[in-house]
């Protein structure tokens, strides 16, 4: 079974254009096997196997919704979406 951890303020972040306009978060995800992660916006976003998700370049301004799903190896997903 997984077992997934997001904290509220993963979700609708505000960042001020020029400030701290880096997306950096650490999502979580718990199962008795390993997990993996995608992000639907591989041009932007990346996300490694330990769920920690950042921006590969400057973002323009604008509202991001970025889909996360994460996998079990028994084939378990869940997938949500944070702008």
């Amino acid at each position: 079974m997984l077992f997934i951890l997001l904290l509220e303020s993963y979700f609708n972040q505000t960042h001020e254009y020029g400030i701290n306009a880096s997306l950096n978060y650490d999502l979580n995800a718990t199962d008795a096997s390993d997990v993996t992660w995608w992000v639907n916006d591989t041009v932007q976003f990346k996300i490694n196997l330990s769920g920690f998700i950042q921006n590969t370049s400057s973002l323009n301004l604008g509202t991001y919704n970025i889909n996360i799903t994460v996998n079990d190896t028994e084939n378990n997903k869940a997938g949500f979406i944070f702008r």
